[in-house]
C-alpha cells in the first residue's frame, strides 16, 4: 500500500534530482558559452526537463539499489538507462510539445543532425560523459538521500 509518506518521499526525490539536474544543466551551458568566448556566459534550460531529470534521477536511484554489483559495472546499466530514458523523454516531447527541448545537431544555428545523433534525441559519442555522471550519480546519491530523509522530518 502507498502510503502518504511514501508519497511525500517520491515527490522530494523527484524535486531533489530535477533541481540537480537543471543546475547542472545550466553549469554546462555556462561553460560552453565561456568556452565559445561569451564572457557573460548565458546559460539556458527549459522547464519540462526537470521532469526528465526528476524522474530519470529517481529510476536511476532505483536501479542503483536493485544492482549490488561493483560501482564501475553497475555504471553500464545505467548509461544505458540514461540514453533509454532522454530517448523517450524526447519522443514523449515531440508528441506532447511539438518539438525537442534539446538540439543534437551539428551546431546551434544548423538543422542538420549531429553524425552521432539518433533522431536528434540521443547522441552515442556521450556515452563517456554518461558513464562518468552515472559513476558520480552513486558516489553523491547518498548525500542527496540524507538531504530529502533530513527534510522530510522538518
Amino acid at each position: 500500500m502507498i502510503t502518504l509518506h511514501f508519497f511525500n518521499q517520491a515527490l522530494q526525490r523527484l524535486a531533489a534530482w530535477g533541481l540537480l539536474g537543471i543546475l547542472t544543466e545550466h553549469w554546462f551551458t555556462g561553460l560552453k558559452a565561456l568556452s565559445q568566448g561569451r564572457w557573460d556566459a548565458p546559460t539556458k534550460s527549459n522547464l519540462p526537463v526537470f521532469f526528465v531529470y526528476g524522474i530519470g534521477g529517481t529510476l536511476l536511484e532505483l536501479l542503483d539499489w536493485s544492482l549490488s554489483w561493483n560501482i564501475f559495472l553497475k555504471a553500464i546499466p545505467m548509461t544505458l538507462a540514461i540514453f533509454v530514458i532522454e530517448f523517450l523523454f524526447g519522443l514523449l516531447s515531440i508528441k506532447i510539445y511539438g518539438r525537442c527541448f534539446w538540439k543534437y545537431t551539428k551546431s546551434d544555428t544548423s538543422e542538420e543532425i549531429h553524425r552521432f545523433s539518433i533522431m536528434g534525441l540521443i547522441r552515442l559519442d556521450y556515452a563517456l560523459f554518461w558513464y562518468i555522471l552515472s559513476v558520480g550519480f552513486m558516489y553523491i546519491g547518498p548525500s542527496i538521500k540524507h538531504v530529502i530523509n533530513t527534510i522530510s522530518y522538518l
